[in-house]
């Protein structure tokens, strides 16, 4: 990491192309303002095995405005 450069957060998002949805903090699938962060990709594939969700996709905040 560069030393400007603010650690990627990253939402874990629902699998499908119909469904624009992403995990909150109880697993719950929610729209993105609802959502849940996390501070690394590693942090939020925990957070989605611990919740029962085997197929997910990570979407980057910094890539959809402010988190």
């Amino acid at each position: 990491m560069q030393l400007n450069q603010r650690p990627q957060r990253v939402k874990i998002r629902k699998n499908s192309l119909t469904d624009n949805r992403y995990l909150d903090r109880q697993g719950r699938w929610v729209p993105w303002k609802q959502a849940a962060w996390f501070s690394s990709d590693r942090a939020a594939e925990r957070f989605a095995q611990q919740h029962g969700v085997p197929v997910f996709g990570l979407f980057t905040c910094e890539s959809y405005g402010k988190p």
